[in-house]
């Protein structure tokens, strides 16, 4: 059998059923004229690519390619492979149902309440039988979501928004705009006034920015700050260490004494610091516990080393009581021009005076001072020595160090360097066993007899031959065997051994030679 269909007859079937698939089976016998011109004549249903406007879903398949035969009949073949609605096998998506094949689906599993569902001639789902999904009567139906403004229990709010106000569709289906409008938990915005963070969104909190002591802050499920991995804060009644040092009434086992101070009640501040007010008091905040302290370092105490008959020293120790041995004496002083210096008992050095050209070794040309005051960096002294405006201290080690005015190279550093506030080592000498400084130059006796001096020497007072002044060191022309050397203003004298000869050089204005 042949497949072939008169043309009016087939436009007339086209506009009753377009969903369904033409097809006419006629007997055999000639085929119709066909001459393959490419052109569809009246009397052919096609010819070679005109297919007078039909295809495969013209003609009531899903979808493929229609042909045209050699004898000018549609070739369905890829139509056919498409299928079409009717032939027994459910096409999807094309279709939805074929005959009594509902593919599995029933009125309730597409939102019905119930009912019979049946299959369309067009192989679409006909829900005809099926119970209404919202009947919109103002009454919730155990099928509906919603119907009017009976919404059940649920708001915008159970429904896991921030807020809004939560309507019924004419379908009986939740409206959510005014819902969506305020948000919800993980939207990936940041709803503020709801929400701490958005989990995965990058954050700038911190955990101590929350005034907690540090950790990793991290965004929880409900888009709050989950601080579980925070270290707690000051007023949680837990000391945290070493942020704090107590929390409310736990101060840790630490006490007033404890804390060096005298007895009392120690209290915890807001701030989870120590509140030693309550305390009684402590050594060194200058007032005196008669209870527990004899004296304050650094007050006018009654009792002083002085009033013991000492030289200087602080008798109040770090523990505020009276301790003589801290008291120190003088063992050896040196008068130089308007100030004064001494060796105390410890190998320490005290000077007092003028101050002008850094003599006192404080560090500084500031005022004088008219009480003993200690010098900067000198280590143990043997003995110290005071000049015009500059003064040498013998070190334990036999050097030399020396400060003050050096406008003539007197102090021994080399250059003009004026003034020199802090003690100086002398380069070049290291067998020193005495000196003494005069006007405005130095002169030493070392270990092997034999005399240096340097400093000022326009009247000759250096004993080096000529009247130039020494920067540095230079040696005095004299025989071996000096054991005592002493300096004037502008000239010096040695004693010899042995016999114990004396040699001066220098001024002699007024025959001090």
């Amino acid at each position: 059998m042949r497949s072939l269909l008169p043309l009016f007859p087939l436009f007339l079937l086209l506009s009753i059923l377009p969903a369904c698939r033409l097809a006419m089976d006629i007997p055999d016998g000639p085929d119709a004229p066909c001459n393959g011109d490419g052109i569809r004549d009246a009397n052919e249903t096609c010819d070679g690519t005109d297919l007078g406007g039909f295809s495969c879903e013209g003609l009531g398949y899903h979808a493929g390619a229609l042909a045209c035969t050699t004898g000018c009949l549609w070739d369905t073949t890829q139509c056919e492979a498409a299928g079409y609605c009717g032939d027994g096998q459910i096409q999807s998506p094309a279709e939805a149902c074929e005959g009594p094949e509902l593919g599995g689906a029933t009125c309730e599993s597409i939102g019905y309440s119930g009912g019979n569902l049946a299959c369309g001639d067009d192989c679409a789902l006909d829900t005809s039988g099926c119970d209404a999904i919202c009947n919109s009567d103002g009454f919730k139906d155990p099928w509906e979501t919603c119907d009017g403004e009976e919404l059940g229990d649920t708001t915008c709010q159970t429904l896991g928004y921030h807020a809004g106000t939560l309507t019924c569709t004419s379908a009986c289906s939740f409206g959510l705009e005014s819902c969506m409008a305020e948000g919800r938990c993980g939207d990936g915005d940041l709803n503020a006034g709801f929400e701490d963070c958005e989990p995965g969104n990058a954050m700038i909190t911190t955990c101590e920015s929350l005034g907690l002591h540090g950790g990793t802050l991290v965004c929880g499920d409900d888009c709050m700050f989950d601080i579980s991995g925070c270290q707690g804060s000051c007023g949680d009644g837990v000391v945290q260490s070493p942020y704090e040092v107590c929390d409310g009434t736990d101060l840790g086992g630490t006490t007033c004494e404890s804390l060096g101070l005298h007895p009392g009640i120690l209290q915890c501040t807001t701030a989870c610091a120590f509140n030693t007010t309550a305390c009684g008091g402590s050594c060194g905040d200058g007032i005196v516990q008669a209870a527990y302290e004899q004296c304050e370092p650094g007050q006018n105490n009654p009792e002083t080393c002085r009033a013991l008959s000492h030289f200087t020293g602080k008798l109040c120790d770090e523990n505020c009581h009276y301790d003589e041995s801290r008291c120190l004496d003088a063992t050896q002083v040196s008068a130089g021009s308007q100030f004064t210096c001494a060796r105390l008992s410890d190998g320490t050095v005290r000077c007092w005076g003028n101050n002008t050209e850094g003599q006192l070794a404080t560090g500084t040309t500031s005022i004088g001072s008219n009480v003993p005051i200690p010098t900067v960096s000198l280590p143990e002294v043997l003995s110290v020595h005071g000049g015009s405006a500059h003064a040498c201290a013998l070190l334990a080690d036999n050097t030399l160090s020396c400060w003050g005015a050096n406008y003539y190279g007197q102090v021994g550093t080399g250059n003009i360097l004026t003034p020199v506030l802090q003690p100086t080592v002398i380069a070049g000498l290291s067998t020193v066993t005495q000196l003494d400084p005069g006007g405005a130059f130095t002169c030493a006796l070392l270990s092997d007899q034999s005399a240096r001096c340097w400093g000022r020497n326009h009247r000759g007072q250096l004993g080096n031959g000529n009247m130039v002044d020494q920067l540095s060191p230079t040696s005095v022309q004299l025989v071996p065997g000096v054991i005592r050397i002493s300096t004037g203003t502008a000239h010096a004298c040695a004693i010899l051994e042995p016999g114990g000869a004396l040699r001066c050089w220098g001024d002699n204005n007024y025959g001090q030679l």
